[in-house]
């Protein structure tokens, strides 16, 4: 297999294991350990560590390796009370003149958490989920707010709920609170969807976990890197 294709599937494979929580906030990734898993040079480990690193998900430490994301408590803080700002504001924006084009992203993400409940797919439900509020922001057409959700977006998979053990709603519950952010876009107004988008962005990461302090989510391997026997 040519090295780029062998580097697309590593970086396919990690970034799937971290999306679905196999591979834990804090976990150290090592290249000849991911090199041995897939059967390859530590070449495409490394070219897609540096991919991982580009969107946030894993941090370079010099002398020390690479890891998987962790978000310290008051970061997360800032970044949540930031994404309720965006998203009232890009509801407020697009609530009621929701373009054609947009709704149709929209549904077809709402779809693809439905799916990924009813298959219990962490990693799909992660990503329709995120997909479906980036493009409430490219809605607006705001150019500013758009790069802004970008530079924020990384920061907030390590605080989505799904993954945490102490989740205990329904997928199918989230995936049908969409459908409804979904109808207050196309018929709502201003002042109704933008509260409704900031409720639930204040509220998504704990709506649904028990009260007290809970540790990150840990890798199903036992201490091995995800998928090893």
């Amino acid at each position: 297999m040519p090295r780029q294709l062998l580097s697309d599937h590593v970086y396919a494979q990690l970034r799937g294991w971290i999306m679905n929580g196999r591979l834990e906030p804090g976990r150290r990734l090592v290249e000849s350990e991911i090199a041995r898993r897939f059967g390859t040079s530590q070449a495409p480990p490394r070219e897609a560590l540096k991919r991982l690193a580009h969107e946030g998900l894993v941090v370079s430490q010099p002398h020390r390796g690479t890891y998987v994301a962790r978000i310290p408590e008051r970061q997360a803080q800032d970044v949540r009370d930031i994404r309720v700002m965006f998203e009232q504001y890009a509801a407020g924006r697009v609530a009621g003149s929701l373009k054609a084009e947009h709704a149709r992203l929209l549904a077809d993400d709402v779809n693809r958490l439905r799916r990924a409940a009813a298959q219990g797919d962490i990693g799909a439900f992660r990503d329709a989920d995120m997909s479906f509020h980036r493009h409430v922001c490219e809605a607006t057409g705001n150019a500013a707010l758009i790069r802004l959700w970008r530079l924020i977006e990384s920061s907030l998979w390590e605080l989505h709920v799904l993954g945490d053990p102490r989740f205990v709603g329904g997928w199918t519950e989230v995936a049908e609170h969409h459908a409804e952010l979904l109808d207050v876009l196309r018929s709502g107004t201003p002042d109704i969807a933008g509260p409704m988008f900031a409720d639930h962005a204040a509220g998504e990461v704990f709506r649904y976990l028990s009260a007290g302090p809970g540790s990150s989510p840990r890798s199903a391997d036992g201490g091995r890197l995800a998928g090893e026997a």
